[in-house]
This record gives C-alpha cells, sequence and structure tokens, in this order.
C-alpha cells in the first residue's frame, strides 16, 4: 500500500511505468493549444533571460517583475503546482533581495491568488493575505490598498460561503484595518 501512496499521490505514474515495465499507465503529457504554447515560449524566454541577468550579477527590478511574470505564466499553463510555488517564493525573494515594495506587494499577492484561485489552499491563502496585510497597513501603499481590498473580498468569502472560522480569519479586525487605512488614504487626497 505505501508504494501505491508513493506513486499515485506523488504523479509518478509514468515513472513506475517505465521502470516496471507495466504497460499499464497511459502517458499524461499534456499537448498545449496555441495561446498556452505562446505562453510556454515566452515563460522559457524569461526564465533563459533571468539565468543571463543573474549570472551577470543582476538583481533589481527589472528581474523581479520578469519572476513575477514567470511565476504568473507558470500558473496560467497549469505547470505542476511544486513549479508555480516555487516560481512564486522566488519572486517574492527577488522583491525582498531588490527592496522594492511595489514588487513585495505584488508578488505577494499573485501568490496569494494561486493559492486561492488555483491551489484551493486557504490556509496558504490566508498566511499570504496576512504578510500582504502588514506590507500594504504599515506603508499605506495606494496599489497595496487595491489589491489588499481584492483579497480582502475573497477572504470575506472564505468566511462567508466555506464555512472558514471568522474569528480565526479575524475578519471583523482585518476589515476595521482595511477601512482605517482606506479612509485615511482618502483624508490624504
Amino acid at each position: 500500500m505505501w508504494i501505491l501512496d508513493q506513486v499515485f499521490l506523488g504523479h509518478h505514474e509514468e515513472l513506475a511505468n517505465e521502470e516496471l515495465q507495466m504497460g499499464l499507465c497511459p502517458s499524461q503529457r499534456v499537448e498545449l493549444g496555441p495561446l498556452d504554447q505562446e505562453r510556454d515560449k515566452q515563460l522559457n524566454e524569461i526564465e533563459l533571460r533571468l539565468q543571463e541577468r543573474l549570472a551577470a550579477g543582476f538583481l533589481g527590478v527589472k528581474e523581479t517583475g520578469a519572476s513575477i511574470e514567470a511565476a504568473i505564466l507558470a500558473r496560467e499553463i497549469e505547470r505542476p503546482r511544486i513549479e508555480v510555488e516555487g516560481r512564486h517564493t522566488r519572486a517574492i525573494d527577488f522583491a525582498k533581495r531588490a527592496n522594492t515594495l511595489p514588487a513585495r506587494i505584488e508578488a505577494v499577492y499573485q501568490y496569494a491568488w494561486s493559492c486561492f484561485w488555483w491551489f484551493e489552499d486557504f490556509p496558504k491563502f490566508h498566511e499570504l493575505y496576512q504578510d500582504l496585510e502588514s506590507l500594504v497597513i504599515s506603508s499605506g501603499h495606494p496599489g497595496g490598498l487595491r489589491r489588499l481590498y481584492t483579497l480582502w473580498s475573497l477572504l470575506s468569502t472564505l468566511g462567508h460561503l466555506h464555512g472558514c472560522n471568522r474569528e480565526e480569519l479575524d475578519l471583523n479586525g482585518r476589515t476595521q484595518r482595511l477601512s482605517d487605512d482606506l479612509f485615511q488614504k482618502s483624508l490624504d487626497a
């Protein structure tokens, strides 16, 4: 039973089929449509440019933006979750190292978006919401407030439709913090 769990839960069906010469599992190679082929091509080009720029010692806004774009493209062409998450984590790391707040906000936002809509990993989404909230509320970044509000609406959905504990989500507190920050921004405008 253990070996079956390792094969199927780890998505190693093709490897088991080849190594054990069973001839039972059909290949699960995915054929990409024209739009996804173009996205895959863009992803490969971005990764190549990133490797070249990093090898030359560059790590700034341009590389951070490219790493965010690579994560989005990998998500859109439905690459394996571990690959998509790795790209999101890299984008967040690049944004931190490049010390660029707008890129950090965008990198965390895109990762949270993936967790909610692609992976349906609500605990990870909540964790990323907290990360974004701490970045945005402390800085008052206007673009960040827009992103935070979008994720807040998803968080509110979790509290209403997915049966998540509203106290655990701290929905009332998060709503108040976001409202206060938006009100302060309106006074500053």
